[in-house]
């Protein structure tokens, strides 16, 4: 940002570097005083030879606003996003993990007891059903650990990324 009536200097040198390369497009943001920003586009125009340039002079304001809006709504909306998997991953490792593990645990000790019994048909049922509720308990373990993706664990904000830095 060039600041007009703060830096009378640096405006001077951008001006002379302008006229310098006559053939170039330049572009500017200018901040004013009363905080609004303005692009300055200069495109050289050319005849036979070099005429002069045309200055496109634009009030960006409104838009830079917009877009810090938009970045606070998606920061504000990939924390409720992270809350909300956080909430589930809770629920499921306080509820639906701990009594499958618990079932896990007495059917092994049943399957054991069953052995015991002499009677070979019980302990492979036993086994059978271990191995069922082997895999869902792993499967909801997978589903838990998968609720923290990690574009939101490498970044505490992934937006000014996302969005192209503003």
């Amino acid at each position: 940002f060039l600041e007009l009536q703060d830096d009378p200097d640096g405006c001077l040198a951008r001006t002379r570097e302008i006229l310098a390369a006559p053939d170039r497009v330049h572009e500017d943001e200018l901040r004013l005083r009363d905080g609004r920003v303005i692009r300055c586009r200069s495109v050289p125009v050319f005849g036979e030879a070099f005429i002069g340039r045309l200055l496109i002079i634009a009030d960006v304001t409104a838009q830079r606003e917009r877009g810090r809006r938009t970045t606070t709504l998606l920061s504000h909306l990939v924390a409720a996003q992270e809350r909300e998997r956080t909430r589930i991953a809770g629920d499921l490792h306080d509820g639906p993990v701990q009594v499958l593990a618990a079932a896990l645990l007495r059917l092994e000790s049943l399957s054991e007891k069953l052995g015991d019994l002499g009677d070979e048909r019980l302990p492979a049922l036993a086994r059978v059903l271990v191995e069922d509720l082997r895999r869902a308990y792993d499967e909801t373990r997978t589903v838990l650990f998968n609720l923290s993706p990690e574009l939101l664990e490498e970044s505490a904000s992934p937006l000014p990324g996302l969005l192209g830095g503003e």
